[in-house]
């Protein structure tokens, strides 16, 4: 499986950082000059330190040809800002808590300002409370997501059974079953073989040398290669749900204080 990936050099005053920028194509990027939101990545297979993409708003978009251009990130949020006050969300995280009988319910964190903008103006048109019932996510990382994974793909060889689909991705907190697939196909590179019928994943370990061989993490190898890209994806995917997660909850305090405003941060989590 292949995964979309443009490289970068990201230049200011002090200097220039060579970056990498997933799911996106070179197109994509702004020629001129941005605000961006980045994370420092330390690259142990290049050994050099580079930066991963996270969000960016293009400055060099003139004002007579905004109504032309898809809607950047500050338009999105300033636009959230301006109903914050009269959209109700409610927290209910992790929470046993009696739920209005009309709510909007938000399972699933935003992971980019275009879904939080799709969840406010939901609850904005229809004029009901939007309420946040989804996992609060986890101070965790893409390695320690592999090491879950590994041990689960262990233990199913070990024992012949089965795993829903639906369970594998609630044990690794990964709602996002193209992050989950990167780390099957890792999985896969390093000598299990994966089936997946009708939701239900098997995983039978082929060569157990191999693949303790291969499962280690930091060896230059091809497998490493598929193990490293589900780790950075996830790594951006637990960021992003950080980030998004907080600009939810700072509506929450907005309801809650009574605030008049609400400044969304758009250059930096």
């Amino acid at each position: 499986m292949e995964y979309i990936r443009s490289e970068f050099s990201l230049v200011d005053a002090t200097g220039k950082i060579r970056g990498d920028w997933w799911g996106h194509y070179s197109y994509e990027l702004p020629e001129g000059k941005c605000d961006a939101i980045v994370e420092l990545v330390d690259n142990t297979y290049k050994k050099s330190y580079q930066v991963r993409l996270i969000d960016f708003i293009d400055l060099g978009i003139e004002s007579d040809n905004a109504s032309r251009q898809t809607p950047n990130k500050r338009a999105i949020a300033l636009g959230i800002d301006k109903v914050a006050n009269s959209v109700k969300v409610i927290d209910a995280r992790g929470k046993s808590l009696p739920l209005p009988t009309e709510a909007i319910i938000c399972d699933v964190c935003p992971t980019s300002w275009q879904e939080l903008d799709r969840w406010i103006t939901q609850a904005t048109i229809l004029q009901k409370p939007l309420v946040l019932t989804y996992t609060p996510p986890v101070e965790s990382n893409g390695i320690d997501a592999w090491k879950i994974l590994v041990g689960i793909a262990k233990y199913l060889s070990r024992t012949g059974s089965a795993i829903a689909l639906k369970q594998l991705q609630a044990k690794l907190n990964i709602d996002d079953f193209t992050v989950l697939q990167f780390g099957l196909d890792a999985l896969s590179a390093c000598g299990w073989e994966i089936t997946l019928h009708e939701q239900i994943l098997q995983m039978q370990l082929i060569d157990p040398g191999y693949v303790r061989e291969e499962t280690a993490i930091g060896s230059a190898t091809q497998a490493n290669a598929a193990v490293q890209k589900f780790i950075t994806t996830v790594n951006e995917l637990i960021f992003r749900q950080q980030y998004f997660d907080r600009q939810l909850l700072r509506l929450v305090q907005s309801n809650s204080s009574h605030r008049t405003s609400l400044t969304f941060d758009t250059t930096g989590a």
